[in-house]
Formats: structure tokens, sequence, C-alpha cells
């Protein structure tokens, strides 16, 4: 999986794409095989291990603490990991609110949030662990159009400094931000390439996408 790239784990539901998300945040252990991470054993660390190594998971359901503000939610993690929220943490904070336009939100807490303003902070927190890479299990799932648009533009700008990892079932949705795309078909790899190769792949179009042409 390449760094500096959004890649898009796309198929059918049931296609196996949770599960290896799963497997590859920790949450679920594999029967079989390994897991390597920058030349670590990935699937011998614990979920703590795994995002001081750099990679950080983003669920479809909410995650957030409720009763936090939207700011209060993003300190909160950095002083899980940190231990504290430094000067240099607070200015990231602040500096990431004015990028994801959250910056008039900072103090509502979280169960009044739209579902895309939730989304856009689940990633700032996974962004402010320093992240080598983040996983983000459909991310537009229960998002308004606009905020699709918003995240897209935001991940895009993001890629360069990590690796963005979206699973997915709808290739409509991450056409439009993924550089690769890995395809998946009743739990096995069944192509890999651009989203245009993909796309006009006779197994694929026959597959998932004949109605997009």
């Amino acid at each position: 999986m390449p760094n500096n790239k959004i890649t898009g784990l796309l198929g059918a539901n049931g296609a196996g794409k949770t599960s290896l998300f799963k497997a590859l945040a920790g949450l679920s252990k594999i029967d079989e095989g390994k897991i390597c991470f920058f030349e670590e054993s990935l699937h011998l660390m614990s979920l703590e291990e795994r995002s001081n190594a750099g990679l950080n998971y983003v669920p479809q359901e909410n995650s957030l603490f409720d009763d936090l503000s939207l700011q209060e939610n993003l300190e909160a993690v950095v002083e899980l990991k940190f231990k504290k929220v430094s000067k240099e943490k607070f200015k990231q904070i602040k500096s990431l609110l004015d990028i994801m336009n959250l910056e008039d939100k900072a103090n509502i807490k979280s169960k009044f949030l739209s579902g895309g303003e939730k989304r856009k902070t689940e990633i700032l927190r996974s962004i402010l662990l320093d992240s080598k890479y983040i996983l983000l299990d459909e991310p537009f799932a229960g998002v308004d159009p606009i905020s699709v648009e918003e995240i897209i533009k935001i991940l895009k700008k993001f890629k360069k400094d990590l690796g963005i990892f979206i699973s997915d079932h709808n290739f409509r949705d991450v056409i439009n931000v993924c550089d690769e795309i890995i395809l998946l078909n009743q739990g096995e790899l069944l192509l890999q390439g651009t989203p245009n190769q993909v796309k006009n792949n006779p197994i694929a179009k026959k597959l998932y996408f004949g109605e997009m042409n």
C-alpha cells in the first residue's frame, strides 16, 4: 500500500473489506498468514502499539465522546497518546479546525454535530495522532453530499503527509478521491490499479461497474 496516496478498497457487501480493515486495525485476529507494517509484524501488535507505530483506524460508526465538545474530543485523544496537549499540538488543533471549516463548531458537543461534521472530526483525531497511515471505513456513509465533497478535498490535501486507505462498496463515492483501487471479490483480491484501469476492466465491469458506462 503506497504512502502519499489514497488507496480505495472496494467490493460488494460481504467481499471482506471490513474484515480486512478490522484485522489491520487489530480489532480481530487473523487465522493464518501475517500483516507487515514497515517490516514489523503488525498482527502481533496490540491496538496501542499499532497506533504508536502510526496506523490508526476510523470506524464507520460514530466514535466521538457525545458529551465532549468537538475541540475537547480532539484534545482528549492527544492527551491519551502524548499525556498532555502541548503548545504545538494546540496550534495544530486550531489550524486543523480552520482547514476543516469547523472553528465555529469547536465548542459544540459532538452529539449535536451533523454526520459530516462528526466524520471530519474523526479524521482530524487520526491526523493529530501523527499517523503514517489512516484506515477509513465507509467514510462517506451517512454524510451529506456537501460534506462528502469537503472530506474529499481534505483527504487530497493531507495525502502528501500520510497514506490513506478507504474501504467502501460504492465506487461512485471514491472514484474522485483515490489514486489507486484494490477490488475484492468474495474475500480475494480481484484487481488492483488506477480507478480508470479498474473501472474499464471487463471482469470489474461485469461484476460491479457496468451501470456506470
